[in-house]
């Protein structure tokens, strides 16, 4: 038993390996920090056993909001853009009307998508109880149902994970919706600043009146040269653009940003507190 428990394990790993599930992982944490919801599609491959994963966009997962007001979902959709040719050899019963299906609403998401591509909807209602017929996986064109079978599992082929959970609905929030404010207060910032920086900071240099700086030098648009009449040698002069408190807002902002989103900053950065040193601690400490 323990050799065979071992073995599952090592084929356990190896499907992972194979499925690239650690990389899609961090595909998917960063989705839920954008989005609000990383989506994973479990499902099993068409002609064998093994599962098959993909990553699913929030936005192609639709769901009812009033359905999903305070509990879970019972029916749940995924949209898809799939091509006309494989979609008619997938069903071939209905390939008169995959290629007179609307294609209108890929236009709308991509400017130059090919004419070919049509939304395609999966959906699955889950049984009302145990053991209840009345589940129900549908695969749908615009004006078709091209598929239409019972489903008998009490859950969805997702795996959804949320950076924070909604106080109701369906649909979480992302840690970007919200830092907005503080983002917009710190792009803003950041324009002025580059702005004064660009206009102040150039090198100033004041040399004798009869004194004639070559033309190359002003094509390089390095700094101003002014003539004066006290027959001083150059002088050269760096103002400073803005005060330091200008400089301190914008990383006070980025500071409340980060204690908004309960992040540290040396986690964010990769780095390890000062007298953190031994493997225990550092994995304490995250």
């Amino acid at each position: 038993k323990q050799r065979q428990a071992k073995q599952l394990g090592h084929f356990t790993l190896g499907v992972y390996d194979k499925l690239e599930l650690y990389p899609m992982g961090t595909r998917i944490f960063r989705d839920a920090c954008i989005f609000g919801d990383g989506i994973v599609k479990v499902y099993a491959e068409p002609k064998g056993q093994l599962p098959c994963v993909e990553r699913v966009l929030s936005d192609d997962i639709i769901v009812d909001e009033q359905e999903a007001r305070d509990c879970p979902p019972r029916q749940m959709h995924q949209r898809r853009w799939v091509d006309r040719g494989v979609l008619a050899r997938l069903y071939p019963d209905h390939a008169v009307e995959i290629w007179r299906a609307d294609s209108s609403g890929v236009r709308r998401h991509a400017t130059r998508a090919a004419s070919n591509m049509i939304e395609l909807l999966e959906s699955w209602h889950l049984p009302s109880e145990e053991d209840a017929d009345d589940g129900v996986y549908a695969v749908c064109v615009s004006g078709r149902c091209l598929h239409r079978s019972a489903y008998k599992k009490d859950y969805f082929p997702f795996v959804v994970y949320s950076w924070d959970k909604p106080i109701t609905g369906f649909y979480g929030q992302g840690v970007v919706e919200p830092l907005t404010l503080l983002q917009l207060d710190l792009n803003g910032i950041n324009k002025f600043i580059r702005r004064c920086q660009r206009a102040i900071i150039r090198p100033d240099i004041y040399g004798a009146f009869n004194q004639r700086m070559p033309d190359a030098f002003f094509e390089t648009g390095v700094g101003r040269f002014f003539q004066t009449r006290d027959g001083k040698p150059p002088t050269f002069y760096t103002p400073n653009a803005l005060n330091a408190e200008t400089y301190n807002e914008r990383e006070r902002i980025v500071q409340r940003m980060f204690a908004l989103a309960g992040v540290g900053e040396m986690t964010a950065q990769g780095k390890k507190q000062p007298g953190v040193d031994s493997g225990i601690a550092i994995r304490e400490v995250n």
